[in-house]
């Protein structure tokens, strides 16, 4: 695991700690929404779960082809879904 972290480049580094941040900023917003502290938290959760995803597709795109492109669908439709229900 230590020779996969030092072989990667600093943008990868740079998109697992913005992965690592966004995950524990979805579960936050998920504990909030369930404890009943802010009504409209997980309005912000999936949005940033849909960007999560995304950011998840560019680091998989040359290992596993199958799983960027099912993580970029399922993102498009998180964001498609997050627009209906905030704009209509």
């Amino acid at each position: 695991m230590q020779n996969k972290r030092n072989g990667s480049s600093k943008g990868d580094k740079i998109m697992l700690i913005i992965r690592i941040v966004l995950s524990v900023l979805v579960i936050i917003l998920a504990l909030l929404q369930i404890s009943g502290t802010v009504d409209q938290a997980i309005d912000y959760a999936v949005p940033l779960l849909g960007v999560y995803l995304l950011i998840l597709s560019v680091q998989e795109w040359k290992q596993n082809r199958g799983s960027a492109i099912l993580s970029i669908c399922l993102a498009l439709f998180i964001f498609i879904v997050t627009y209906i229900v905030w704009f209509q």
